[in-house]
Parts: structure tokens; C-alpha cells; sequence
């Protein structure tokens, strides 16, 4: 488990994130989640936001991508 004090600014950025996403501020939901996902790689729903919302705004293969890192994340995870 990640020491708190890690995941603080990933959940500060995920939180903006999802208020943009609820206001319909699409492009800067997309910016809020990617930092969440820089600052924490390893966080699953950070990635699953960012595809959500990448696919909303029909970015389909960038979408995919985040879709593909969540399941790399959860096949380290079973490792």
C-alpha cells in the first residue's frame, strides 16, 4: 500500500478532475486526470477516468490507451 502523503496530490487532480467532468469541461477533466496518472502511475481509476472521458470527447485510440495501462497495471497486480 502507498504511503498517504503519495497519493495526496493524485487525489487532489482526480477530484478536479471529476468536478470538470460533471460541469461538461471535457478537455480540462482530460488534463486533471493525466497529471493524477503522472503523479501516480500505478493508480487504476485515474486511467479509467482519463479513457472515459477521452472517449466522451471521441479520442478513441488515446482512450484505448489508458483502457490498455489499466490492464497492464492489473497484470502486475496478479503477478
Amino acid at each position: 500500500m502507498e504511503p498517504i502523503a503519495m497519493l495526496e496530490p493524485s487525489a487532489s487532480h482526480l477530484t478536479r478532475g471529476r468536478t470538470f467532468e460533471r460541469a461538461g469541461r471535457y478537455s480540462e477533466a482530460v488534463a486533471a486526470y493525466q497529471e493524477a496518472a503522472q503523479l501516480h502511475p500505478s493508480d487504476v481509476d485515474a486511467q479509467v477516468r482519463l479513457g472515459l472521458v477521452l472517449r466522451v470527447l471521441g479520442r478513441d485510440e488515446e482512450a484505448n490507451e489508458a483502457f490498455r495501462a489499466v490492464l497492464d497495471l492489473r497484470a502486475e497486480e496478479a503477478e
